[in-house]
């Protein structure tokens, strides 16, 4: 395949996964607000996440031994053998999501999702550390508005602040602390992990499927430890308890989900699949008037309208420091030799002039 083909193809498969991305997103925060808002299923969420882990498992399997080595044994052995490396990530999402919850119980809406935006510079910090990838000061400020475009779309409303009083005040200050720790601390292990797996993905001989399937088997490990903090509740009610129809899409979206974001990350970046978010909390807002009864306000068009801007403005300020300087394609060593033997081979066209006045 001649380079420009490979850079055209490159640039569409870029494109379609973030699309797929957008839509994937949109689609599942509209059913999980369908299903826990609207039908009010109370079903368990660490199962949920469980379940999800374990079907992206699966899939990736499947594939794997449809394009595997005859030895199936052999090869799964290996697999595992060489996954250690996935075990950090898996571990700073499962401490990922349990911040997430401690967050939530200790702060308002309003403070929260102004602290959980600050990952889109986290994921950017960490891309430069890590991977080295060079973001131009335009970009930054590109960042900078996607931030408070996000911020202005979730529009956090005064009335979610809760004002205590005067003796509950000194309690919920302390309140407050431990869930701005636990915020912040969920940015920076977010961004680190997201960054972390991107690097494996792009620097590894393993396939997307096959990383991907070393990740998943320590994420359901971790899933699983995860249910030890809803086990009362799994015991009283049951293991699939309030799971229906709904939850089952989630699910499954949950574990496409996955696999779309490691592609993005095969071919785009983090830093990407952040605006790519984004897009669908924009979309998300969008549809939810349409579909529950949602408002609109001035706040939610100004942050639509800058998303839109940042884009444009990310995408102008440098394509050349959008890619890692991590190698993503890497040439086999005879067909680079043959080429260059080719090369060597050509006569000189200089020289055969000459001798032809001669």
């Amino acid at each position: 395949m001649r380079v420009r083909e490979f850079a055209v193809l490159f640039g569409n498969v870029k494109a379609v996964c973030l699309v797929l991305l957008a839509l994937q997103n949109t689609a599942l925060t509209l059913f999980v607000s369908y299903s826990r808002n609207i039908r009010k299923e109370q079903y368990i969420l660490s199962v949920d996440i469980l379940l999800s882990e374990v079907l992206k498992w699966l899939i990736c399997a499947a594939v794997m031994f449809y394009t595997g080595p005859p030895d199936k044994k052999a090869y799964f052995n290996r697999m595992m053998a060489t996954s250690l490396k996935t075990m950090i990530p898996a571990l700073l999402f499962f401490i990922q999501n349990t911040l997430l919850f401690v967050a939530l119980a200790n702060l308002d809406a309003g403070i929260y999702i102004v602290i959980n935006q600050l990952k889109i510079f986290t994921t950017a910090i960490c891309s430069v550390l890590i991977l080295q990838r060079n973001v131009t000061l335009t970009q930054w400020r590109a960042l900078f508005v996607l931030v408070l475009a996000v911020v202005l779309v979730q529009n956090p409303k005064p009335e979610c602040v809760c004002l205590q009083a005067e003796e509950d005040t000194a309690t919920q200050r302390k309140t407050n602390i431990v869930g701005i720790i636990a915020a912040f601390a969920m940015t920076g292990t977010s961004g680190f992990a997201n960054v972390f797996v991107e690097k494996l993905l792009k620097t590894s001989d393993l396939s997307l499927w096959e990383r991907n399937f070393q990740l998943s088997f320590y994420s359901m490990i971790f899933a699983a430890l995860g249910i030890a903090f809803d086990w009362r509740l799994v015991v009283e009610k049951g293991f699939f308890y309030d799971f229906s129809l709904s939850a089952a899409c989630i699910v499954v979206i949950q574990a496409v989900g996955g696999i779309l974001v490691a592609l993005v990350m095969k071919f785009a970046d983090n830093i990407v699949k952040g605006f790519a978010i984004s897009v669908a909390i924009v979309l998300t807002s969008a549809l939810s008037v349409a579909l529950f009864g949602a408002t609109v306000d001035l706040p939610f068009c100004v942050g639509a309208g800058l998303v839109i801007i940042s884009i444009f403005n990310y995408n102008g300020g440098g394509a050349a420091s959008q890619q890692p300087r991590l190698p993503l394609v890497v040439r086999d060593k005879d067909e680079e030799a043959a080429r260059e033997a080719a090369e060597a081979a050509k006569p000189d066209l200089a020289q055969v002039n000459v001798e032809k006045t001669q």
